[in-house]
């Protein structure tokens, strides 16, 4: 398949293609052989969005400030769907130039929004204005940038940001582009944060740029969790998703308020085997979310020739196995590692490439500007325009997957606020809210 991280989206003068399905340059831990390629998200050639997650204990989260559940925004709320589904519309709200990789709030602040670009900027926007200075820029501490699966890939604020300022980025790092997790500071409300990083929290060796994961979110246990993708050899002959003496295709989950040492934080409470990684089995995690309503944690995972799929871990499941590289999506894939598992945890929804493809996994709205659309999870696929829904209750899809009926392009990521509206980050900078009529 060709590498869509280099495709030239001529109409917007985009190079696009962050988290795609095959590869052509030869990743990987441990394999030869040429990889796929094409989004960061995907491991081939160019989305940065696969990112993978943990699972998220206990309900509730732990965001500091607001009204709504676990500290989150007045908006935020838990209650089920009010209505049917109507019309879904995009509205627009920004446009932020070509790369932007992620949007969230941080706790405390519903309103502010900050947005990830993968050429090392986090920008603020507030009060309908993009604020001139970026409230972070690494651009000389990363490897890559825009067109690549390298670069400023993740955010995530620390629950009690509005009191301590921790926040943490997934970056590739300069030189050797090692898959790189750090800690930064900023003063609570303040625009700029300190661009001297405080703290290493994880390093990984990756043999090649692509299938890096790239999500960081926090859990409603409070504990950090790490997407990384399998390394990048095409079906990944190493089996380094399966493989427990690496952390390569796995989600990872530490412990940030423990004291760390030379290679980081370490392992959080009830990890297998006292170990970093939790869940294992993934290709390329590109980005992945926890419902802080359940704790249950998405992830989509980018596939390689065949099949795209969103997996789901229960608040309450413990560390699960997703199969990659035994399994792509539902189907049977590479076989050749060694005692494959038995326990493998089937997607909560799969689809076909349609010949090139790249999921790119998103959020579940817990908004109140559009009540209709509470619990339903929303994804898409940066290389075809695919956008659905679906609703899971108790580790079960209940309806969808669901069409949306709304045009999409290059979704590189999705992106949630403080009171649980939900938006859609075109890698090409628009920012755009969903919003059901």
């Amino acid at each position: 398949m060709r590498n869509p991280l280099f495709l030239l989206l001529l109409g917007a003068g985009v190079v696009a293609g962050l988290g795609c399905g095959d590869d052509t340059t030869a990743t990987g831990g441990g394999g030869s052989g040429g990889g796929d390629g094409g989004n960061p998200s995907t491991g081939g050639g160019g989305n940065p969005s696969t990112g993978g997650g943990g699972q998220a204990q206990g309900g509730g989260g732990q965001a500091q400030g607001g009204d709504g559940p676990g500290g989150m925004g007045p908006g935020y709320s838990c209650e089920a769907a009010v209505g049917t589904v109507g019309t879904i519309t995009l509205e627009d709200v920004a446009s932020v130039g070509t790369g932007a990789v992620q949007l969230k709030s941080a706790p405390g602040d519903p309103e502010r929004l900050y947005i990830v670009k993968q050429d090392g900027q986090i920008l603020i926007y507030e009060d309908g204005t993009l604020n001139p200075t970026p409230f972070l820029d690494v651009s000389d501490l990363i490897r890559g940038g825009v067109g690549g699966e390298e670069g400023l890939l993740g955010l995530a604020f620390h629950p009690d940001f509005a009191t301590n300022g921790r926040f943490f980025i997934h970056y590739s790092a300069n030189g050797d582009g090692d898959s790189t997790v750090g800690e930064f500071h900023a003063t609570p409300g303040a625009t700029t944060a300190d661009p001297d990083q405080v703290q290493l929290v994880l390093s990984h060796f990756t043999d090649e740029g692509n299938h890096n994961g790239g999500a960081v979110e926090f859990g409603n246990d409070g504990y950090l969790y790490i997407s990384l993708g399998d390394g990048g050899a095409q079906n990944d002959p190493g089996c380094d998703a399966q493989n427990l003496g690496n952390l390569l295709g796995k989600i990872i989950r530490v412990d940030v308020d423990a004291t760390p040492d030379g290679e980081g934080y370490p392992a959080a409470a009830g990890n297998p085997d006292g170990e970093k990684y939790y869940h294992v089995g993934f290709r390329n995690p590109w980005r992945m979310s926890f419902d802080v309503c359940t704790g249950d944690l998405y992830i989509g995972d980018v596939g390689q020739n065949s099949r795209e799929e969103v997996d789901h871990a229960q608040a309450a499941d413990g560390p699960l196995n997703f199969g990659w590289p035994m399994r792509e999506g539902t189907i049977a894939h590479n076989n050749d590692c060694v005692d494959p598992p038995t326990d493998i945890v089937e997607p909560i929804t799969d689809y076909a490439q349609q010949g090139n493809g790249s999921v790119t996994g998103g959020y579940v709205y817990r908004g109140s500007d559009s009540p209709s659309l509470r619990g339903w999870y929303f994804y898409a696929d940066f290389m075809f325009g695919l956008f659905n829904r679906v609703r899971v209750v108790d580790g079960a899809v209940v309806e969808g997957p669901t069409p949306v009926g709304v045009g999409v392009e290059n979704v590189g990521a999705f992106g949630i606020d403080g009171n649980g509206e939900v938006y859609v980050v075109e890698y090409s900078g628009n920012i755009r809210k969903i919003v059901a009529n």
